[in-house]
């Protein structure tokens, strides 16, 4: 049922095949929202038109295809972790206690190009996607740095109120 949904993205994700999957599974949405655009069903085939809890792709959408979600309380330090998930592009922002957070990113060929927008006094945690590059070469506003790496990720710590990174082939 749509309720349960959101437990099966967050199950995707800690998995590692939020990925793969996430979008084929958000396209469940696809009809009932054919069915009646301004609400969501309680269920997938029955209910009434009043249950906000089916809204789980909105919020799978920002936290994880955009890759917003917050470190600490308040959002005072947040963390941008988009998925891909096969999509060449995305663009949304999530309101926080001090302001907008706004991220924007398009994969192209053999680029992922992303700009990342905080409120002041907002720390953000950036982790750019590596996997399908063989030797990634990491540009930050224009400029090639080295960082730190986990598994299939570059990670960078932004003090700035917006920065645009870019990864590409050496």
């Amino acid at each position: 049922q749509p309720y349960f949904m959101h437990f099966v993205f967050e199950a995707l994700a800690e998995a590692g095949l939020f990925e793969e999957n996430a979008v084929c599974q958000m396209r469940r949405w696809d009809a009932m929202l054919a069915e009646h655009p301004a609400s969501l069903k309680e269920m997938w085939n029955g209910g009434d038109y009043s249950h906000a809890w089916g809204g789980s792709p909105g919020y799978q959408m920002s936290s994880k295809i955009l890759g917003i979600t917050p470190i600490d309380s308040g959002f005072g330090s947040i963390r941008v972790k988009p998925h891909t998930c096969g999509l060449k592009w995305a663009r949304g922002q999530v309101p926080a206690p001090m302001g907008l957070i706004g991220v924007e990113w398009q994969k192209c060929d053999r680029e992922f190009r992303m700009n990342v927008s905080v409120p002041d006094g907002t720390v953000g945690v950036i982790h750019l996607p590596i996997h399908g590059f063989s030797l990634p070469k990491i540009l930050v506003e224009g400029k090639a740095i080295e960082l730190s790496r986990e598994p299939g990720r570059i990670v960078y710590k932004m003090l700035s109120k917006s920065c645009g990174f870019t990864v590409t082939e050496e």
